[in-house]
Parts: structure tokens; sequence; C-alpha cells
């Protein structure tokens, strides 16, 4: 089994351990995993170390899930202590100081763009903008 380990190489020197300084960052960070993972995969292959699996805990375990579903043949995951969310992590957990909430509300009140892009998620998902207001 290959376990996919957060690494910190080629981090902003101004980054303090895994808090990250973009929201965006979390995206820039699954796209080079799945990259990095791809290039792993197809040299340990071509080396003859098959049949390989993936895991990981907690955030490890997305991220295994995230190379093994952007691998074109079959691999086993086993991703642990991996939820279908973090929401909780970043609204009431551990990383909910991390995140300067106060900056995004004020960037969300002062930028419509955001309301209507997230309008339009919610509405992709069968939610609407109404229903979750009435429910927070």
């Amino acid at each position: 089994m290959v376990s996919i380990n957060q690494q910190h190489h080629g981090k902003p020197k101004d980054q303090m351990r895994s808090s990250l300084k973009n929201v965006s960052d979390l995206f820039v960070m699954g796209g080079a995993l799945i990259l990095e993972s791809a290039v792993l995969l197809h040299w340990l292959e071509r080396e003859g170390y098959w049949p390989l699996g993936m895991t990981g805990i907690s955030m490890g375990g997305h991220m295994a899930s995230l190379a093994v579903t952007n691998w074109p043949k079959p691999i086993p995951l086993v991703p642990c202590l991996s939820w279908s969310t973090a929401s909780s992590v970043f609204t009431t957990g551990v990383l909910s100081k991390a995140v300067n909430w106060r900056e995004l509300e004020k960037q969300y009140a002062m930028y419509t763009v955001y309301e209507e892009e997230i309008t339009r998620m919610l509405e992709y998902c069968g939610v609407g903008l109404k229903t979750v207001r009435n429910t927070g």
C-alpha cells in the first residue's frame, strides 16, 4: 500500500504548519496531488511494484481518494477516518480560527458575484439559497 502523506515541500515561506493562506490553495494542493500521484504510480508500475493500493488518514484519506479516482486502472482504496465533508473542522472545529470568517463575510457582502456563484452551486445541488438562509 502507498500512503499519501501531507508533505510541505514547496509551500509558501510565510505559511505556518498546515494552515493554508487562501481557500483556493486547497484546490491547488489537490491538483498537485493528483499529478504527483499519477507520476509516482506510473513509476511504481514501470518498476514492477504492482499491484498497489492507496490509503490515508483524515485529509490523507481524502487525498488518496483524489489520487485513485484519477488513476485509469482499478486500484484498491482504504480512506481512514474520512468524512464526506470537512466543513465542521473549518466552521466549529480545530481550524475554525484559521479562517478569517469576518473578512470572507465582508467580501461576500461587497461583491455580488460570490452570492451568484453560490446560488448557482446550490441550485445545481437541488437546494435554494432561501432554504439555506431559513435553516442557518
